[in-house]
């Protein structure tokens, strides 16, 4: 058998970006949501560096949390999983 369940949240975010020297930079961000889900958040945290004044890379540590809760049925749907990883960006700045 299987399950499909679609739904729409909302969320509302904050960035913070710093420059670490000339070539390095970082940033935090954090956002929270809600609507058909019951509660989600989404982080992330990076590290960069500017090859060039176009050009750069970073390394990110991400981290999303989902909670859902289908109406109680046939299609029942309990969703409730957080997720984090390394992610991995290269970067062109025009």
């Amino acid at each position: 058998g299987s399950v499909s369940e679609g739904w729409f949240d909302v969320f509302l975010g904050a960035r913070y970006h710093t420059t670490l020297g000339t070539r390095w930079f970082s940033s935090v961000r954090g956002d929270i949501g809600a609507g058909g889900s019951d509660f989600a958040w989404f982080g992330q945290v990076d590290l960069g560096y500017k090859f060039s004044e176009h050009w750069g890379a970073a390394a990110a540590w991400r981290v999303l949390s989902l909670d859902y809760q289908g109406d109680e049925g046939a299609s029942y749907l309990r969703y409730d999983v957080t997720q984090s990883g390394l992610g991995l960006g290269l970067g062109y700045q025009f």
